[in-house]
């Protein structure tokens, strides 16, 4: 079993095809990754924008790094770096029988700076801007980003620990939700999830309560959503580890057999 990543997340070729890896075709694991991105973030949005009134100035010191003064040209290259990648690794998934990359922390940040609102910004709320992702923690992704409503101004901040618990199937443990440096409880935020993910009719999960192994009535640990990215399926993707480690992400799988028929 491997610890993890949540995704996914020009007028070239190079960028046709990557959109062609991701949304339009939704039912890979790889366009399922972005959709949970964005379903988080839609979930987030609700539980810290609804009910929630206390305007925090301050903001995680991750995702203040993450927003230190880039050049834009540098910017820029990060992002084409993570589209060929996502090149790279849609062809090696068609066309061979196993594949590995690895995304860096600044290729994802100048991807989510420079393409994603352009490529993707119909389905991210209005009231969002400025994504970032820190990925130097062993295990764990934290995803953050600028909320500007009426009752929240500031920064929310999302921490989730993926674990590969078998073939193109992930468990996310949720384990913090800030709206500044106000915790939040993440399990408020599990409807507005499933509502999205289930318009993409992406299989999935809860467990709201998890209970530690070996230990009758021991705490509940942090919530728990379990997603299978695609059924394993006759030449398609199998996703089977993935590590975050080192201010990256590695994604490494193969390709189902193919099903042979025949007569009698």
């Amino acid at each position: 079993m491997s610890t993890a990543t949540p995704a996914a997340f020009g007028a070239t070729a190079a960028s046709s095809t990557a959109d062609r890896a991701g949304s339009a075709r939704r039912g890979s694991w790889r366009g399922t990754i972005l959709t949970l991105v964005i379903g988080f973030l839609l979930g987030a949005v609700t539980v810290a924008a609804v009910g929630f009134w206390y305007l925090a100035e301050s903001e995680p010191d991750f995702y203040t790094r993450a927003l230190e003064a880039t050049p834009p040209a540098e910017r820029r290259a990060q992002a084409e770096a993570f589209t060929e990648r996502t090149v790279e690794l849609a062809r090696d998934v068609e066309y061979g029988d196993t594949w590995e990359q690895r995304f860096t922390q600044d290729e994802v940040n100048g991807w989510l700076a420079e393409s994603l609102p352009e490529q993707y910004g119909d389905q991210i709320p209005n009231e969002v801007s400025d994504p970032r992702v820190d990925l130097t923690r062993p295990g764990l992704v934290r995803l953050g980003f600028r909320l500007n409503s009426s009752k929240f101004d500031g920064v929310v901040s999302l921490a989730v620990r993926p674990e590969m618990i078998g073939p193109n199937k992930v468990a996310l443990h949720v384990e913090g939700l800030m709206a500044g440096l106000f915790p939040l409880d993440p399990a408020t935020f599990a409807p507005q999830v499933s509502k999205y993910l289930e318009k993409y009719k992406v299989r999935h999960e809860w467990d709201l309560a998890p209970k530690a192994e070996g230990a009758e009535g021991a705490a509940a640990g942090p919530p728990v959503l379990i997603v299978q990215l695609n059924p394993r399926a006759a030449n398609q993707a199998v996703l089977e580890e993935m590590e975050i480690d080192g201010g990256a992400v590695r994604v490494a799988g193969s390709r189902a057999p193919t099903v042979r028929l025949t007569r009698r």
